[in-house]
């Protein structure tokens, strides 16, 4: 089961996982992000900076608590997605969250459910505009 933000059969959908993984030996949190798509790319932003991530690409972070992990989580903001090359307006695109840590992607899909726009933003637009203001996603 995943959650679809957008339920259109004419749009593109974004597949991605994210989820925190805690590292017992070292006592640190790690947060993923992960595009599972085959054809597309997103650039998102949060507050530790912008990362692109071409199909089947990872990032991740360490943090020393749990509370600053999800806390940068919150920030993440997909600022630009393309299909094969070709640039999506948010109309043409959806969020479709693929499980990883099942517990912790149910827990991540039901504040989704609950508070929308507060875990994953599908922010597309001008990079120019999201980035002159990023308290907007920082909040």
């Amino acid at each position: 089961m995943s959650l679809q933000l957008l339920n259109d059969t004419n749009v593109v959908p974004i597949l991605l996982s994210v989820y925190i993984a805690t590292h017992w030996s070292s006592g640190k949190e790690e947060l993923h992000v992960e595009n599972n798509c085959d054809d597309v790319s997103f650039t998102f932003t949060c507050d530790q900076g912008i990362h692109i991530l071409e199909p089947h690409a990872k990032w991740s972070h360490k943090f020393s608590s749990g509370s600053r992990a999800m806390k940068t989580m919150k920030s993440v903001a997909i600022i630009e997605a393309r299909h094969r090359g070709r640039q999506l307006t948010a109309d043409e695109t959806h969020l479709v969250f693929k499980r990883n840590d099942v517990s912790w992607t149910v827990k991540v899909e039901k504040w989704a459910r609950e508070n929308p726009g507060t875990v994953i933003r599908l922010a597309l637009g001008d990079p120019s505009e999201i980035l002159s203001d990023p308290s907007a996603f920082f909040g």
